[in-house]
């Protein structure tokens, strides 16, 4: 899906670069895709740096597809993320930063909660946002034990972050290792700020 219509993607088998079908001439010049690895694709001929407001939060990828512009441009404000940074992003085919990621699945969560009235619209937030909270990996509940306030999703994206010696240290000291803790702290903070 690529400015909300779909279009088929062919991965070249000698390149391993991924292409746009064309929809009736298989034959026809097929523009060359760029991926972020969070669900946002951009093609060749597109300038995200003439991309402004809403359609720099919208192709961030699936995940804002349900909602409004007008929760968008609360997002990005609530995260405090410029535009400058969304096009940066877009232009370096950047996964999206996590407190914005979280910063999402929490306004999808409070959509999900006011729908559902027969509780308290908090008592559901909360409900929905610790559901998908929950994890059994090791690696992510060491780093949830020590940073408490830091989402899960936040946490998986550190984990990516980890090398295969911290990840060692971690099973083996049941400590977490100090560069990862030092922008745990970071985005500790940056999450108890935009939660405030």
């Amino acid at each position: 899906k690529l400015g909300g219509k779909q279009f088929g993607v062919h991965e070249d088998a000698d390149t391993g670069q991924f292409r746009i079908l064309h929809p009736v001439r298989p034959e026809a010049y097929k523009p060359t895709l760029e991926h972020n690895g969070n669900g946002s694709w951009s093609h060749e001929a597109e300038q995200p740096s003439t991309w402004r407001g809403a359609t720099l939060m919208r192709r961030l990828g699936h995940t804002v597809d349900e909602l409004s512009e007008v929760e968008l441009e609360q997002i990005r404000f609530v995260s405090d993320i410029s535009e400058g940074t969304l096009r940066r992003l877009h232009i370096e085919h950047e996964p999206v930063p996590p407190l914005l990621d979280d910063t999402v699945e929490r306004f999808k969560r409070y959509k999900e909660a006011v729908r559902t009235p027969e509780t308290g619209v908090k008592e559901q937030f909360n409900k929905l946002y610790d559901a998908g909270q929950r994890s059994s990996d090791a690696h992510l509940q060491l780093l949830k034990n020590d940073f408490p306030d830091i989402s899960t999703a936040v946490a998986r994206k550190v984990l990516t972050l980890a090398s295969d010696t911290e990840l060692r240290q971690m099973n083996t000291q049941a400590r977490v290792p100090l560069r990862l803790k030092e922008w745990l702290r970071k985005l500790q903070l940056e999450t108890r700020v935009s939660r405030a």
